[in-house]
C-alpha cells in the first residue's frame, strides 16, 4: 500500500472516532440534563411531602418561584434561538404570565410569613401612568399614537380621572385585593377623527382587572392572562 493510501485509511479512521465521540458525548449530555430536570422536579415535590397547612404553603411557594425562574429563562432562550414565530409568541406569554405569577408569589411569601405589609394594590393610589402598550391574545399590540397624551390616576379617595388624545375624562373606581374595577367614565366633547380615544377608555371600563408591577416603574392592568395594558409611572 503507497503512502497516499495509508494516509487516507488513517484520516478516515480518525475522523470516525472523533465522529463517534461527538455523538456518544452529545448523548450523553442529553440523558444528563434530562436527567437533571427530572431529578430537580422530584426534589421539588420532595420538600413538599409531609408537610400541611403554613409549612406546606410556604414550602409550596419557594419551590414554585424557582421552577418559575427556571420556565422564564427557558423562554428567554427560546427568544433568541427559536426559528418558528409560534414558539417567540408562546415565549412571550409564558414570561408575562410567569413574572406575574412570582410577582404574587412573592409578595404573599412577604406578608404571610416575613411580616411585610400588603402592598400590591395600595401601590396605585394617588400615583399617575401613561399608557405604554397594550397585548391583545398574547402576541397582538396596540400602541398610542401620541403616548404622553393618555394617562390615568388613581386618587385617594377612589376617583379616578386621565387624558386621551382628545379628552380628560374622570369616574370613580373600586378595588378588591389585586383586582380593580373603573366604573362609567364622563368625559369632555371634543370630536377628534382617529383619535385612540375609545379604544383606551373602553379597555380601562371592561371589567375587572388585575393589578400588577413590573419593578417600581411599570404597571400593568390585566383582563386575562393573555390581554393586558402596560403603563410607565407619570413623573
Amino acid at each position: 500500500m503507497n503512502t497516499k493510501k495509508i494516509l487516507g485509511v488513517i484520516a478516515v479512521f480518525i475522523m470516525g472516532f472523533i465522529l463517534g465521540s461527538f455523538w456518544c458525548s452529545r448523548e450523553k449530555s442529553e440523558g444528563t440534563n434530562q436527567e437533571s430536570m427530572h431529578g430537580a422536579m422530584m426534589d421539588m415535590a420532595g420538600g413538599l411531602h409531609g408537610k400541611t397547612g403554613d409549612a406546606f404553603d410556604q414550602a409550596f411557594l419557594s419551590e414554585m418561584i424557582v421552577h418559575h425562574e427556571g420556565a422564564i429563562e427557558m423562554a428567554e432562550t427560546a427568544l433568541m434561538y427559536a426559528k418558528h414565530d409560534e414558539i417567540k409568541r408562546l415565549a412571550h406569554a409564558i414570561i408575562a404570565a410567569q413574572t406575574e405569577e412570582i410577582e404574587n408569589m412573592r409578595q404573599w411569601e412577604n406578608v404571610w410569613y416575613k411580616g411585610g405589609e400588603d402592598t400590591s394594590v395600595s401601590d396605585i393610589t394617588n400615583t399617575s401612568w401613561t399608557w405604554r402598550t397594550a397585548v391583545v391574545g398574547g402576541d397582538a399590540t396596540i400602541e398610542p399614537s401620541s403616548p404622553d397624551t393618555f394617562t390615568v390616576t388613581f386618587h385617594a379617595d377612589g376617583k379616578v380621572s386621565g387624558t386621551t388624545d382628545c379628552n380628560s375624562f374622570s369616574g370613580t373606581y373600586a378595588r378588591e385585593g389585586d383586582v380593580v374595577t373603573i366604573g362609567q367614565l364622563a368625559s369632555t366633547k371634543m370630536f377628534c377623527p382617529d383619535s385612540q380615544e375609545s379604544q383606551f377608555t373602553d379597555a380601562l371600563t371592561e371589567g375587572p382587572l388585575t393589578v400588577s408591577f413590573e419593578g417600581e416603574e411599570v404597571l400593568v392592568l390585566r383582563f386575562s392572562e393573555s390581554t393586558a395594558l402596560f403603563f410607565d409611572r407619570k413623573r
